[in-house]
C-alpha cells in the first residue's frame, strides 16, 4: 500500500501544529484557516484527520479537506486524494480519480506524482495503456531524481518501450539508480560492466557492483556470482 504525503518533516500526529513563524496553535486554529479557503491550511487540516493529529482519526474528513485542498490547487493533497482513491482508503477504490488525481499533482513536477502517473499510463491503472506516456512520465520523474523511476527509464530504454533503443541512456539511468541503491540497478550496471555493453568491459567495476546487489539480497547476482564460482 502506498503511503500519504505530510509535507517535509511536519508532525502532524502531535496534537499541535506549528504555523510560519514557529509558534504552536490548535486544530481549531488551523480550521479557521481552512475554512477562508487556504490550500495548504486545508491540506494540513486533512492531514490531521487522517493520521489522528490533534483530533480524533476521520478518514471521511481528511478526504472532505484533500478534496477541497486539491480543488484549490495544492499538489500534496491532489496526491494524496488519488493515493486514497488507488488503495481504497476511506474511500470507494476508483481508479479513473485516482488517475485524475496524479495527472494534476504531476503537474506540480513532483517526482513521485509522476512516478505514479508513469505507473498509470504503464498498467493502463484508470487510463488507457500508454507506453510512449509512461516513458514520458518515468523520464521526468527520473531526472528529478526518483530512484524507481530511473529503473523503469533505464528498462525502457534497453528494451525500446515506449522509446527508441538506447543503450547508452539506458546504461545513464541505471547508473543513476545504482548509486542510489536499487539492487536491481547494480546487477544490470554490472552486467554491462562485465560484457562490455556501451561502455569498455571493466571487470573489477562489474564484480563490484554485482557485489552490492548480492549484499542486498538480489537473487540474480547471487546466481552470476555462484557461475562465477564466486561464492559457494
Amino acid at each position: 500500500m502506498m503511503f500519504l504525503k505530510i509535507y517535509s518533516n511536519l508532525l502532524i500526529a502531535l496534537a499541535f501544529c506549528l504555523n510560519s513563524f514557529g509558534q504552536l496553535y490548535t486544530i481549531k486554529a488551523l480550521k479557521g484557516e481552512a475554512k477562508q479557503g487556504d490550500p495548504f491550511a486545508q491540506f494540513k487540516l486533512a492531514n490531521a484527520y487522517y493520521f489522528g493529529g490533534g483530533t480524533a482519526e476521520n478518514k471521511k474528513m481528511a478526504k472532505k479537506w484533500y478534496e477541497l485542498s486539491s480543488q484549490n490547487g495544492e499538489p500534496n493533497a491532489q496526491y494524496n486524494l488519488a493515493v486514497m482513491y488507488k488503495n481504497g482508503d476511506g474511500v470507494q477504490q476508483d481508479p479513473s480519480k485516482a488517475f485524475y488525481w496524479f495527472k494534476e499533482s504531476a503537474r506540480s513536477g513532483d517526482p513521485e506524482s509522476l512516478h505514479q502517473l508513469g505507473s498509470c499510463y504503464d498498467l493502463g491503472m484508470g487510463t488507457p495503456k500508454s507506453s510512449e506516456m509512461a516513458f514520458e512520465c518515468f523520464l521526468q520523474s527520473a531526472i528529478g531524481g526518483h530512484a524507481l523511476s530511473q529503473l523503469n527509464t533505464a528498462i525502457m530504454y534497453q528494451n525500446g518501450d515506449g522509446t527508441r533503443i538506447d543503450l547508452d541512456q539506458a546504461f545513464f539511468w541505471y547508473k543513476e539508480c545504482a548509486e542510489q541503491g536499487i539492487p536491481e540497478a547494480q546487477y544490470e550496471l554490472a552486467t554491462m560492466y562485465l560484457l562490455g555493453e556501451v561502455i569498455p568491459e571493466d571487470e573489477a567495476l562489474g564484480l563490484a557492483w554485482l557485489r552490492k546487489a548480492y549484499e542486498q539480497g538480489y537473487h540474480d547476482a547471487e546466481i552470476l556470482l555462484s557461475e562465477l564460482e564466486l561464492i559457494n
